[in-house]
């Protein structure tokens, strides 16, 4: 007989499963924007200001010293590069 609890955590990894969970989180920090940013162009993407205040958004461009974001409203948004902490991007996981 199989006892209740396996039985939820069997059905819950398969739910995962079925369901897409497969998302990886990258990050990366700013002595990684001059090579990333031009990749991360048109992808929505989290920024982590360096006073801790986070911004979604798609990434439009980046102009200079500065990059250009449209949030969900949409509304346009310029940061400078250096207010910025990091970056974050959700992926595709290969499993």
């Amino acid at each position: 007989m199989v006892s209740i609890k396996k039985l939820i955590l069997t059905s819950r990894d398969f739910i995962f499963k079925i369901i897409g969970m497969g998302k990886r989180l990258q990050r990366f920090l700013f002595n990684e924007f001059p090579v990333v940013l031009k990749v991360l162009s048109g992808k929505n993407a989290s920024l982590v200001m360096r006073d801790g205040t986070t911004i979604f958004g798609k990434i439009i461009r980046q102009e200079g010293n500065r990059l250009i974001v449209e949030d969900k409203i949409p509304r346009i948004h310029s940061f400078d590069l250096q207010n910025i902490y990091e970056i974050l991007v959700d992926s595709e996981a290969p499993f």
